[in-house]
C-alpha cells in the first residue's frame, strides 16, 4: 500500500470519523443575546439525538505540495459506521468500518489494517498525527467541550467560524435535514492542511 494512498485514507478518515454520535457537555460559547441562547441550546439538544445517517459527497485536500479528491459515502447507525471513498488516487476504492473499540481499513486490492483506536492507527500507517477528537465535534458544527474556542456565530445563532487546537474551522453552508439545519460545506484549516468537505444526498 503506497504512502501517498495512505494519506488520503488518513485525512478522509480523520474527517469522517470525526462524524460519530457524541453528546455534548459543558460547550464553552461568545456571549450572545438570550434569544439566541435559548436557539444555540435547543440546536444542541438536536444535533445531540441524532444517531443513525446516510449521507454523500465529496472531500479534498490541499497541502503546499500535494492536493486530491475523492467521493464518499458514509452510513452511520449508533457507534457503527461504515465509509466508502470513490475516486482518490487514480480511481482507487476505499473502505473504513467501524466501532467502539475496533476500526478495519480496506484497499481495493483487500489489504486491511485494524486496531482499536482510530487516531493510533492513522499514525501507525501514516505517521500523522491527528485530530480525530476534534473532528468528530468540527463536523457537526460544534466545539469539543471542555477545550478552549473561540467561536463566532452568524445572524441566526448558527457557528460560522471556530477556532481551536490549531486549526480554524468555516461554515460555508448549511441545507435543511429534517427540519433542522445541518452543515453542507465545510473549510478546515492549520498551519500544514486546508480539507475541505461537501455533503449531499
Amino acid at each position: 500500500m503506497s504512502f501517498s494512498l495512505l494519506r488520503a485514507l488518513a485525512l478522509a478518515f480523520m474527517v469522517l470519523f470525526g462524524l460519530s454520535a457524541c453528546t455534548q457537555t459543558n460547550l464553552r460559547t461568545d456571549t450572545r443575546s438570550d434569544a439566541k441562547q435559548r436557539d444555540w441550546s435547543q440546536r444542541l439538544e438536536q444535533l445531540n439525538a441524532i444517531q443513525q445517517w446516510d449521507v454523500s459527497g465529496r472531500i479534498a485536500m490541499q497541502t503546499p505540495d500535494d492536493a486530491w479528491s475523492a467521493s464518499m459515502s458514509w452510513k452511520q447507525t449508533g457507534d457503527n459506521y461504515d465509509i466508502r471513498l470513490f475516486g482518490p488516487l487514480g480511481g482507487k476504492a476505499l473502505s473504513i468500518k467501524g466501532g467502539e473499540g475496533y476500526v478495519f481499513l480496506t484497499t481495493d486490492k483487500g489489504e486491511t489494517f485494524s486496531e482499536v483506536n482510530a487516531a493510533r492507527l492513522i499514525y501507525r500507517q501514516t505517521g500523522w498525527q491527528v485530530p480525530v477528537e476534534g473532528l468528530r465535534y468540527w463536523a457537526r458544527a460544534l466545539a469539543v467541550p471542555e477545550s478552549p474556542s473561540k467561536q463566532v456565530f452568524d445572524q441566526v445563532g448558527r457557528l460560522s467560524e471556530l477556532h481551536q487546537s490549531d486549526w480554524t474551522i468555516y461554515y460555508q453552508d448549511y441545507r435543511i435535514v429534517n427540519n433542522l439545519e445541518m452543515p453542507r460545506k465545510i473549510r478546515m484549516v492549520n498551519e500544514h492542511f486546508t480539507v475541505k468537505l461537501i455533503l449531499r444526498d
